[in-house]
């Protein structure tokens, strides 16, 4: 028997919606790819009013957090430059949506922005925006945005007629992201490594976790090599308290 996710937000007052965000629900259940995920998400935003958006996944904080997961509908160079020199850092967006589980438009944010990079965004037509933080056990979170030109009228009245539809919509869209190969599939602990980290956290030596887990205490030591990595850490009480903080063990 199918089972169809809840939506969390009642879509009152607007039966198209209603329709629209349902399609959504089914087609998310798919397993869909990147792109079909982000034809599926345009395509019901289009019949509101909204033509772009991005959809951001971040594993901890903005600031330890290695590289984002970046999917939408931004202009490719934008996302590509964005991603090379990790802005996700120094986001004021990011950082709102990071501390706060409050939707917001970007205005809040241009009085703080110190970055610049809202001027660099500008040259892509990514200038005002609505985000709404999505978070989740630990320090991971998600976030999806709404973007438009400066001289876009419409766009504060779209989010405000359409405003459960949208929450919803962003719900969905997160419970059914994509997990795109070699980032967040490979981002989470094989179940080796996360024994290996628990008895770190127990305080006890390489040694003595390969006796407990009757394993050679290099593989203990490889274990402790690729957790380090995953996590960006220089030692593995970094990675333990990584770990920890975004919910892996």
């Amino acid at each position: 028997m199918e089972v169809i996710m809840p939506i969390p937000y009642e879509t009152s007052g607007n039966s198209c919606n209603k329709e629209v965000l349902s399609e959504l629900v089914h087609g998310m259940q798919n397993n869909l790819s990147e792109n079909d995920y982000v034809s599926v998400i345009r395509s019901g935003l289009e019949r509101v009013g909204i033509s772009s958006f991005s959809y951001v996944h971040l594993g901890c904080s903005p600031r330890e957090a290695k590289e984002a997961t970046i999917i939408g509908n931004y202009p490719s160079e934008w996302v590509h430059n964005y991603k090379e020199i990790s802005l996700h850092k120094i986001d004021p967006v990011i950082a709102m949506s990071a501390c706060s589980p409050k939707p917001f438009f970007w205005d809040e944010m241009f009085s703080v922005d110190d970055s610049g990079i809202f001027n660099m965004s500008s040259s892509y037509g990514i200038e005002r925006g609505f985000s709404i933080p999505m978070h989740e056990p630990g320090y991971a979170f998600g976030s999806m945005h709404f973007s438009t030109k400066k001289e876009d009228q419409e766009f504060v009245g779209a989010i405000g007629r359409n405003y459960s539809f949208i929450l919803s919509l962003s719900f969905v869209a997160h419970h059914y992201r994509p997990i795109l190969e070699g980032f967040e599939s490979n981002n989470s602990l094989t179940k080796r490594e996360a024994e290996c980290l628990q008895w770190v956290a127990a305080g006890k030596t390489y040694s003595e976790i390969a006796m407990i887990l009757g394993i050679s205490e290099r593989t203990v030591k490889f274990h402790a090599k690729s957790l380090m990595v995953k996590l960006d850490s220089v030692n593995i009480k970094q990675a333990m308290s990584q770990a920890i903080r975004m919910g892996w063990i």
